[in-house]
């Protein structure tokens, strides 16, 4: 009985070996892609975990639709936990940037910070200027350095009361740590959609209330806590 059986196997296999062929090449390529994400688990990890801690990615960021003072980053500052703590701002902002069909853009402006969220330089400088701006090398190119952008008249008065200028010159092309992905977020402005971010020096912001706080904690900094 056996022997008939294999013999039926062989002929049924024999009689449609490209089918067979497929069936097999699927399975062995779906156990080759499993077999390589499990063993590219670690490295991937490991990859994220020093990247974010080369560039000393904060822990926590505090919000409030009140704003913050000098006074809460010294009380958080002095907290159980924490190493180090950073007022910042940031804002979406309309901008043009003096391209000659004139469209406004929507920028995620930030605080270019002294402790934490170090920006990967690629070309150029960072700001040291008031009005200097490091943007995002997804948008911008090395050709670009010099070039400036303007804040519109379309943004609110709150929005524009924020900033000491209203045309910040780009003098260095980065990536930030606050931006691992492709996508650079949504807004309520303009076509809802941010074309790109911008860092500028905290001179470059002319309020006295911050819009966030960033915080280093003695928790060791990983994307992914837990490695097996």
């Amino acid at each position: 009985m056996k022997n008939i059986m294999h013999k039926t196997t062989l002929r049924e296999i024999r009689g449609s070996l490209g089918r067979w062929m497929a069936i097999l090449a699927i399975v062995a390529l779906g156990v080759g892609f499993f077999c390589g994400l499990k063993m590219c688990k670690n490295d991937f990890m490991k990859t994220g975990d020093e990247y974010v801690l080369s560039h000393n990615f904060y822990n926590y960021k505090l919000l409030t639709t009140l704003g913050l003072e000098e006074e809460d980053v010294k009380i958080i500052e002095a907290a159980e936990g924490v190493k180090a703590a950073e007022g910042s701002w940031s804002s979406d902002v309309l901008v043009s940037d003096g391209s000659s069909d004139g469209a406004e853009l929507v920028f995620k402006f930030h605080t270019l910070l002294d402790d934490m969220n170090y920006l990967e330089l690629k070309a150029g400088q960072l700001p040291s200027e008031s009005n200097q701006f490091a943007g995002d090398r997804r948008y911008f190119t090395e050709a670009d350095l010099g070039r400036k952008i303007t804040l519109t008249s379309t943004n609110d008065e709150d929005t524009l009361d924020l900033f000491a200028h209203e045309t910040y010159e780009l003098v260095g092309i980065v990536d930030s740590p606050e931006y691992l992905n492709h996508e650079r977020g949504t807004t309520s402005l303009g076509s809802g959609t941010v074309s790109g971010f911008a860092y500028i020096p905290a001179e470059g912001w002319d309020s006295e209330i911050y819009t966030e706080i960033y915080v280093d904690s003695v928790v060791e900094k990983r994307i992914i806590t837990k490695h097996s």
